[in-house]
């Protein structure tokens, strides 16, 4: 979340200045040879488009800390063919490991187009081809800038009842129909005293002792489509640690997913429960509260009204269809 917050800033701060710049000022050479387009080693007359081939190579080295094109020698003409004859380099070929949105790939190799008819031809058509991304991040932006604005405030810890964090680790064991990997799954937790929900969590031996202190942050959202589901997001904060963000599912079309979403209503509460890779025993558990409006919520989904309401809202309309197409046909053999 912090990279791509990073991102938006800078994204802000160049694209701004691309919008606003007095288009004369890119009529002579200037800048550094890493940075140049083609036409403005030739000496052509330049526009904003060679500015967004500039922005093309930031972008690049700004994902893999790497520039897209490499030149030999590393004077004015290595760097003269290097730019109108040297393609750049894939984003897989310079980081294996590094995960980026397609759209965004596309949009960085545009910008490096050899010729300034197959770039985006202004700034604005730029912004237009990031809209996607910014829909499809900025709920978990806005979720991070209330985790940040919560940790800002420095308010109390809530009372929890920790009564399951004493001799729960010694019972929990890990079940032998999940694999061994950085999982999360929803599972109700049953002792001598209560039954409780629970998120069982199996994590790096190190990644756990970097979050045994930590706040503790979750949100629930509730999809209607394929099928009835609620995303049930936990965020684990430390200041030594980066934020771990804990995803599982409950599938209200099952018993368990509509007695998990009731336990949690109904106690307020849930516990993550800690499991080393390698352990398949649980060695800490971790209590956490759910606001209020969230257990309002969570008890409208727990309830069989609302799944089944949800479902013939779903399923209605093919059917209603179904049965329209079947009068139909009626009528005609008559």
């Amino acid at each position: 979340m912090t990279r791509w917050a990073n991102w938006q800033r800078f994204w802000i701060l160049a694209l701004t200045k691309l919008l606003h710049e007095d288009s004369g000022q890119t009529n002579c050479f200037m800048g550094t040879l890493a940075y140049s387009s083609p036409e403005q080693m030739e000496g052509r007359e330049l526009d904003a488009r060679s500015d967004i081939y500039s922005l093309g190579v930031v972008m690049f080295q700004m994902l893999t800390s790497k520039m897209p094109l490499i030149a030999e020698p590393l004077n004015f003409s290595g760097w003269y063919r290097t730019h109108r004859l040297q393609m750049p380099r894939s984003f897989e070929a310079t980081n294996s490991s590094l995960k980026l949105p397609r759209l965004l790939e596309n949009l960085v190799m545009s910008c490096l187009a050899k010729s300034p008819n197959d770039r985006p031809q202004t700034a604005a058509d730029v912004i237009h081809e990031l809209e996607p991304l910014d829909k499809q991040y900025r709920p978990g932006l806005e979720l991070g800038k209330r985790i940040g604005d919560a940790l800002a405030q420095k308010s109390p810890a809530p009372k929890i009842d920790t009564r399951l964090s004493e001799g729960t680790p010694t019972i929990a064991t890990w079940p032998s129909d999940k694999p061994i990997a950085d999982i999360v799954f929803p599972h109700i937790l049953s002792t001598s005293r209560e039954t409780i929900a629970s998120v069982w969590v199996m994590l790096p031996q190190h990644e756990i002792e970097r979050r045994l202190i930590c706040a503790r942050y979750n949100w629930f959202m509730f999809s209607p489509s394929p099928h009835p589901v609620v995303l049930w997001l936990t965020v684990l904060f430390s200041r030594i640690a980066e934020p771990r963000w804990l995803p599982c599912y409950l599938d209200l079309r099952t018993n368990q997913g509509q007695q998990i979403a009731r336990l949690l209503a109904e106690s307020s509460q849930y516990r993550v429960m800690l499991f080393p890779k390698q352990s398949k025993r649980c060695t800490s558990v971790l209590p956490a509260t759910i606001p209020p409006s969230q257990c309002k919520l969570l008890m409208e989904l727990g309830s069989d009204r609302l799944f089944f309401a949800c479902y013939f809202a779903l399923h209605g309309q093919q059917a209603d269809a179904e049965r329209r197409t079947g009068k139909s046909k009626a009528k005609k053999l008559y």
